[in-house]
């Protein structure tokens, strides 16, 4: 079989290696001309999956790895009877430590603590609903917004008015739907940012364009405090400038840019693409890929926000991402360099943590460290 795989995604080569000859290629290059030939095409959200690129394509299989599906046709795929896998969830872990990591470094410079404040999370999907955890076990006070799954689940869910009225701290977790019965698209509109408190801090890991960026940014310029952290941005990888200026933290569109969250995407793809094709694959395929590793082993007998902050900034420094944005943006005008080159963080699993204390280790345990 003939496969194709955007060339920034790792470790594709060598699982599709096992099972055809594979070609790299820059996201920029892929074409409707180009997949004439091929049978597999492994992408990153950044290729648009539409009627015009597969056109005349020989294409039985479309793996993407990643979370978000708005970069898809489907209707288009199921029309021409190919095969889609997704990894959703895979990057679950890995945002919703970034916004803990976050959400501490605004705590740190703002002198406050986590305890103190409430948190509202829209969206209670994988990346949702795995933050909730990590912060309800933390002991944080949650408000739990998901208008589809009202009447669905066993969550207590409010609506978004009454959930941006009452929260300290804003979590975006929705996909971008510009349509149908629940629309995503500037779910943060005029009204919504008119009716969020006064020294509240948004975050948006999800897609630029749950945020009307436009008018969060008139309403910053008229002198509404609001501490704001982006991730996602409208018009990516073409960022505004001036809302840049006015966040006190941006990065590229890299909150679930982890070594874990990039091998359990690529499993995923290359797993439902052998179940597809209905390969015959030694089981232990997926030991060519590298293992959780532990970098340090520390002993905690207490968890609060200074030692978490501690060990976080071992594995990662939010600020450093968010000066190399700003750096990149003026020299270059977008983030892909920054975001195509950009060296996967560890998770916090890496950090293996001891203590004399049953109940700490059960909670460090429980909020994603490793414990022995």
């Amino acid at each position: 079989m003939k496969i194709l795989i955007d060339e920034e995604i790792p470790y594709g080569k060598l699982l599709f290696n096992l099972i055809g000859q594979v070609n790299l290629i820059s996201s920029t290059q892929i074409s409707s001309k180009i997949l004439r030939n091929v049978d597999i095409l492994v992408i990153r959200s950044v290729t648009q999956i539409n009627q015009k690129l597969l056109e005349n394509s020989t294409l039985k299989f479309i793996g993407s790895v990643t979370s978000g599906t708005d970069h898809i046709d489907f209707s288009t795929i199921k029309n021409m009877k190919i095969k889609l896998s997704v990894a959703n969830g895979c990057n679950a872990n890995a945002v919703a430590e970034y916004v803990f990591a976050a959400i501490l470094y605004v705590a740190k410079i703002n002198n406050f603590f986590l305890n103190d404040k409430v948190i509202g999370i829209i969206g209670l999907g994988n990346i949702g609903s795995c933050l909730y955890h990590k912060l309800n076990t933390y002991g944080i006070e949650t408000i739990l917004c998901d208008p589809p799954l009202e009447g669905k689940t066993s969550y207590n869910l409010v609506s978004l008015e009454k959930l941006v009225t009452k929260s300290n701290i804003i979590t975006l977790h929705t996909p971008l739907n510009k349509y149908g019965k629940y629309p995503t698209w500037h779910l943060i509109n005029k009204d919504i940012i008119d009716i969020i408190k006064t020294n509240s801090i948004i975050i948006n890991t999800a897609r630029g364009s749950v945020i009307d960026n436009e008018f969060l940014l008139k309403v910053i310029n008229n002198g509404k405090l609001i501490h704001i952290i982006l991730d996602v941005w409208e018009n990516e990888p073409n960022i505004s400038m001036q809302l840049l200026d006015k966040v006190i933290i941006g990065t590229p569109h890299v909150a679930g840019y982890t070594l874990n969250s990039k091998i359990k995407g690529i499993i995923k793809i290359f797993s439902d693409c052998v179940d597809f094709f209905n390969l015959n694959l030694d089981n232990n395929w997926y030991k060519l890929l590298p293992s959780n590793i532990i970098r340090y082993n520390i002993n905690c007998n207490s968890l609060n926000d200074d030692i978490l902050r501690l060990l976080i900034n071992k594995l990662y420094n939010i600020k450093s991402d968010d000066i190399k944005l700003r750096n990149i943006v003026k020299t270059f005008g977008n983030f892909n360099l920054l975001r195509n080159n950009y060296k996967y963080r560890d998770e916090w699993s890496t950090i293996n943590i001891t203590s004399s204390k049953v109940n700490i280790l059960k909670k460090f345990f429980s909020i994603g460290f490793t414990v022995k």
